[in-house]
């Protein structure tokens, strides 16, 4: 083989190994860097695949939307709780106003029942009165003919003019 011109055996592997071997050693971190671009496309694809399959993310997204729902819900009914309590302020006003109103009604009868009671005992007591001076005009009666019989016509004209005996 040294005839013709070819190198030796041992001059051929160790000529070519070195040169083979510079070249992987330059490769090497280009190598590596495609590797590791590899490893993580593959990696990205397959997080991309378990992420958009999940049904949890659909859930949450169902979740999402029941949770404004809800919040939705829950300010209607706050909203409507202070309609209520406004509404139950207004009634509790007006029942006070009603309540004062039958407060004075009520002290208004009272001193015209007061009133009235006071005009009655005024005229039992004006009637008391009144038959007391007749059974005591009475009872005065003389008891002379001649004087019982002026006292009759006295008291005739006395029954037909109520004015001369003091009533009314």
């Amino acid at each position: 083989m040294a005839d013709r011109g070819e190198p030796s055996t041992p001059e051929f592997y160790h000529e070519a190994p070195q040169g083979t071997a510079d070249r992987v050693r330059r490769a090497r971190p280009a190598i590596g860097f495609l590797i590791v671009l590899a490893i993580t496309g593959v990696g990205s694809a397959f997080a991309w695949r378990a992420y958009a399959d999940r049904p949890w993310v659909a859930a949450q997204d169902a979740q999402a939307g029941t949770l404004n729902e809800l919040k939705a819900a829950v300010q209607q009914l706050e909203n409507s709780q202070q309609q209520l309590l406004q509404r139950i302020s207004a009634l509790q006003t007006s029942q006070q106003q009603l309540e004062r109103s039958r407060q004075v009604d009520i002290q208004r009868l009272s001193e015209q029942i007061t009133a009235v009671s006071k005009d009655v005992e005024k005229t039992k007591t004006a009637a008391k009165q009144a038959a007391q001076k007749r059974s005591s005009v009475t009872e005065n009666k003389p008891k002379d003919s001649k004087l019982t019989q002026t006292s009759s016509v006295t008291g005739s004209s006395s029954a037909s003019n109520p004015s001369a005996s003091g009533q009314r």
